[in-house]
């Protein structure tokens, strides 16, 4: 998250949602031009940070909050895959934590 944050620092929106897929596509395409930014963005090594607190109400609690109430529901009946973006599973008022918290147990898929 820190070489992301840095490097799409004071970047518009639009411009950092174009970084990121760009990073995607050449991670699909084996793509070896930026090699060392592909590597650790493969590797999905990535600090969570789920004991600091939100920074942003708006985007991440409550929306994580309204998620929740849909989520807990559906897992209830059903056998999920959930998709979010990476900052919904980020702090202590994201995904991960709100479903430890009521009982699920949180792991990685492994891609091949």
């Amino acid at each position: 998250m820190e070489l992301i944050n840095k490097d799409v620092e004071g970047m518009p929106r639009k411009l950092h949602k174009r970084r990121l897929t760009n990073i995607i596509h050449k991670i699909r395409t084996k793509n070896s031009d930026d090699c060392a930014e592909t590597d650790w963005y493969n590797r999905m090594e990535i600090d969570y940070q789920l004991s600091k607190p939100c920074g942003n109400s708006f985007v991440l609690t409550d929306r994580n909050n309204e998620w929740m109430k849909k989520i807990s529901e559906l897992l209830k009946t059903n056998n999920c895959f959930i998709a979010v973006g990476l900052s919904h599973l980020m702090y202590e008022c994201g995904l991960i934590n709100q479903l430890e918290n009521i009982g699920y147990t949180i792991a990685p898929m492994k891609v091949k």
